[in-house]
């Protein structure tokens, strides 16, 4: 059952320029870091950087291969459907791991967790989520009665998409033309590993965090 990672990538971002290889706080390019995690994944055979611009392959770790994609899809209008369409009509493989680097704490056991699910056939895709207990109100509706406030733990759980990683047999995409299919696990992931960076707020709270790691480890 062969394994592949799409790991797209832009190197024009309009809130966030150069957002995929900018420095963090401890020198290291974003891109780097999912990119480290995915190479410690041994069961999975190709870990693919899908970029229109050559110039990342400057900051692509050995094991990590480049692929040149058109840059019709780089436009703000590209939907990521289209671009993982365009990925599997030229990349053979069983199952696909979408994964994106603006999850720089993803942990490596929460992908591999994912991908067992989904190869174990019970499942046809996988993706990253946090679980929230909350007072929520939808188009003006509460989860909640408030004339009878709960506890938020007693609360019915909604998961949010973190958009770290999707997994997905190759047929979801093929013929339902989606990143979820119809049978999906959901992987839990804990509030430092739903970081994504999409904005300068997103990047000062990661380097925050990642700061708070570093001085922790020379603590030790």
């Amino acid at each position: 059952m062969r394994v592949v990672c799409c790991v797209p990538m832009k190197l024009y971002n309009e809130r966030l320029p150069n957002k995929n290889i900018i420095q963090l706080a401890n020198g290291q390019p974003l891109c780097t870091f999912i990119l480290q995690t995915l190479l410690g994944i041994s069961v999975i055979d190709d870990i693919i950087v899908y970029c229109s611009d050559s110039s990342i392959t400057s900051y692509l770790p050995v094991g990590v291969r480049f692929m040149k994609r058109g840059t019709h899809l780089d436009t703000n209008t590209t939907s990521m459907i289209e671009v993982l369409q365009c990925f599997v009509s030229d990349v053979e493989a069983d199952i696909y791991i979408l994964a994106h680097a603006t999850a720089p704490f993803l942990q490596s056991s929460s992908i591999e967790n994912a991908l067992q699910q989904v190869k174990s056939g019970c499942y046809d895709s996988a993706f990253s989520v946090q679980k929230h207990h909350d007072f929520i109100w939808v188009n003006g509706i509460a989860n909640y009665d408030p004339k009878d406030i709960p506890r938020t733990q007693d609360l019915p759980p909604y998961f949010k998409e973190t958009s770290g990683f999707y997994i997905f047999k190759r047929s979801v995409i093929t013929q339902l033309g989606q990143r979820i299919g119809s049978r999906p696990y959901m992987q839990e992931v804990n509030w430092i590993e739903g970081i994504d960076i999409d904005d300068q707020e997103d990047l000062n709270f990661a380097n925050t965090v990642l700061l708070s790691h570093m001085i922790k480890e020379t603590e030790l």
